[in-house]
């Protein structure tokens, strides 16, 4: 049976209020208890959805500030990924964010409008020029 849950999970799921039955459901809890499952996720078609622009920010954020900053960034809707990573002498940012909108025109507002908010006004715009196709990990056939 849990085969069949574990197939049925890495696949797509359905656009519904009841994706999951009661028994799958405990199945991925019982599983992300016993450290088996690490995440659940989805990846949402976002041109489908209405968002027509894509952008990965990288942010300047003083080394003392980055937790507190990153739950900051995190609470935005547009905002769907918030990282920390090293800063190098050539590319100084250890913050980023990935950012979605309907134009690129929405993004550098609101992105300008965060900087103020979170008083980081070193950032960089680093533009989606291509999607490469998604694809999630099978682990059952």
């Amino acid at each position: 049976m849990n085969k069949n849950i574990i197939k049925k999970l890495q696949g797509d799921i359905g656009l519904n209020k009841t994706p999951l039955t009661k028994k799958e459901l405990a199945f991925v809890k019982k599983s992300k208890i016993a450290g088996v499952l690490r995440r659940f996720g989805a990846i949402l078609n976002h041109h489908k959805i209405g968002f027509a622009a894509n952008c990965m920010v990288a942010w300047i954020v003083p080394a003392k500030e980055i937790e507190k900053i990153g739950k900051k960034l995190s609470q935005y809707d547009k905002i769907s990924h918030c990282y920390e990573r090293p800063a190098f002498n050539d590319f100084p940012y250890n913050a980023y964010t990935m950012m979605h909108g309907k134009s690129r025109k929405e993004i550098i507002d609101l992105t300008a409008k965060i900087s103020k908010t979170i008083r980081v006004k070193d950032y960089c715009l680093l533009w989606s020029t291509k999607e490469i196709k998604k694809t999630s990990p099978v682990y059952v056939i």
